[in-house]
């Protein structure tokens, strides 16, 4: 990533007092809403008597990479869609909130393991264009 930077935001409050736990900058260092590539949201896996839970039972979490999203947009009326994760370290769920300029459009992509979202963020990277030709999304 050119001119870019991950950086560690889990304490850092710079979406109105949120805190996503990693956020890609594009901008380097500029920990401002104006300049994310992507938010990151990490949360632990968790055992039921029925197995691991999955990531999409997590609400909470969920709700928290809607409203970043929310947020990202909300202060940059013109960018037309914003990027989040939410994984537990074993699989990954991506969020693209978009901008219709009437309303928010959130669309989540499958549940993929660890591996194939390495991947697509790779891509994501290496070729920012990719979010919108890779067919993640429906």
């Amino acid at each position: 990533m050119t001119n870019g930077a991950i950086v560690d935001t889990k304490d850092s409050q710079y979406l109105d007092g949120r805190s996503p736990d990693i956020s890609f900058f594009k901008n380097g260092n500029n920990v401002f809403p104006f300049y994310v590539k992507l938010l990151i949201e990490v949360t632990m896996y968790t055992y039921t008597k029925a197995g691991k839970k999955s990531i999409l039972k997590d609400t909470a979490h969920l709700g928290r990479i809607i409203k970043y999203n929310s947020i990202v947009l909300e202060q940059n009326k013109e960018r037309p869609y914003s990027l989040a994760a939410l994984t537990d370290l074993q699989e990954i769920i991506f969020l693209r909130t978009i901008n219709t300029k009437q309303n928010l459009r959130h669309e989540f992509s499958p549940v993929y393991s660890m591996d194939e979202g390495i991947k697509y963020l790779y891509s994501l990277f290496m070729d920012p264009t990719y979010v919108d030709s890779c067919g993640l999304y429906y």
